[in-house]
C-alpha cells in the first residue's frame, strides 16, 4: 500500500514560491479596455498581464443570455475571450511554421494567478526606445499616420488573410504599431478568434476574407483612410 501523501495547504506564499502567483494590487494599470485592466508584469517589463475587471465579471454573472449561462455552468465565463484567442493563436503559430514568418499577432505567454484574478500574460509591443508602442488610434489622434504606417497597415491586412486570422474587433485601439528590433509592423493585440457555434470563417477562407474586408473598411474610415478591397490595400 502506498503511503498517504500529506498535502500542505495552498497559500499565497506557496504559490509565489512556485512562480504561479503575482500581486498586482497597488500597481497602476498601463492600459485598459472594455473587459480588462493591463499591468506591466513585475520583474519582466517585456511582458504585460491582462486581468478582467470586476464590472465585466459582474455583467457576465447577471446576464440571462443562454450562452453566458452555459459559460457560467462550465466555469469559463470571464475567460471565454482568452480561450477563443488561445485557439486562434495556436492555429496562427502552426501556419507560421509553414510560411516561415511571424503572424501579425502579439505573443500569448500563458496564464498566472494574481490577487486580482486570473491573469493572461502577453507580449509587450514596444517602439524603438523600448517603451509601449502606440495604438493606431493614438497615431490617428495625433495626426501621425504617414506613408510608412499606411504600408504597414496594408501588409497587416494581407497577413490577416494569409494567416486566416478571424478578426472580430479590428478597431484602431486593438492595433499596435511595433518599431522594435529594426522592423515596423502592425500587430493585433485583441479581438480575434472564432466565436460562432458554426465556425464558417474557420472553415472557409473566402468567407473570412469577405468578413475581414468589411471590418478593414470600417477601420479605414475610423482613422481617415480608404480601404481598397480589390487589391487589399489602404491609402490616404
Amino acid at each position: 500500500m502506498m503511503p498517504a501523501v500529506t498535502q500542505s495547504p495552498v497559500t499565497e506564499s506557496s504559490l509565489a514560491d512556485a512562480a504561479w502567483f503575482i500581486r498586482l494590487s497597488g500597481l497602476e494599470p498601463v492600459a485598459g479596455g472594455a473587459e480588462s485592466h493591463i499591468f506591466v508584469r513585475p520583474g519582466k517589463p517585456s511582458q504585460l498581464i491582462k486581468v478582467h475587471h470586476d464590472r465585466h465579471i459582474e455583467a457576465l454573472a447577471s446576464s440571462r443570455a443562454i450562452k453566458n449561462r452555459i459559460r457560467r455552468w462550465r466555469g469559463i465565463g470571464p475567460h471565454k475571450t482568452f480561450l477563443r484567442q488561445n485557439r486562434a493563436y495556436l492555429e496562427a503559430t502552426l501556419r507560421a511554421a509553414e510560411l516561415d514568418r511571424a503572424p501579425p499577432l502579439a505573443h500569448l505567454r500563458g496564464v498566472l494567478l494574481t490577487d486580482l484574478g486570473l491573469g493572461v500574460v502577453v507580449q509587450k509591443i514596444r517602439d524603438r526606445s523600448g517603451e509601449m508602442a502606440p495604438t493606431l488610434f493614438q497615431l490617428a489622434r495625433d495626426g501621425r499616420i504617414d506613408d510608412e504606417i499606411i504600408a504597414a497597415l496594408t501588409l497587416f491586412a494581407r497577413e490577416l488573410s494569409t494567416f486566416r486570422i478571424i478578426g472580430n474587433d479590428l478597431n484602431a485601439g486593438n492595433l499596435v504599431y511595433e518599431t522594435r528590433h529594426a522592423r515596423a509592423r502592425i500587430v493585433l493585440i485583441e479581438g480575434y478568434g472564432s466565436r460562432n457555434l458554426i465556425p464558417l470563417r474557420r472553415w472557409s477562407k473566402r468567407i473570412n476574407d469577405r468578413s475581414l474586408s468589411r471590418r478593414l473598411e470600417k477601420l479605414a474610415n475610423s482613422v481617415g483612410l480608404t480601404w481598397n478591397a480589390r487589391d487589399w490595400s489602404f491609402s490616404a
